[in-house]
């Protein structure tokens, strides 16, 4: 998974759909860490990931804190 938010750094993505794709707090941990330098990002779907919980959903939220745009969040 480190990879795959690796290769997003690299992609002027602009949505990133993970849902239903059994993330844990580790997995968003490190989406959090990728999130922060996709400068195109607007959306981000970790929807039907009961495993994150709220450690995770934290990490996510504070990566996407305060971006212009805005980037929503799916949870």
């Amino acid at each position: 998974f480190a990879a795959l938010c690796d290769s997003f750094k690299l992609m002027p993505l602009t949505e990133v759909d993970l849902g239903g794709c059994c993330l844990d707090a580790s997995a968003t941990d490190t989406l959090a860490k990728a999130i922060e330098v996709m400068a195109a990002l607007i959306k981000v779907d970790v929807s039907g990931n009961s495993e994150i919980g709220g450690e995770g959903k934290t990490a996510l939220q504070t990566a996407i804190q305060g971006r212009q745009p805005t980037i929503e969040l799916v949870v």
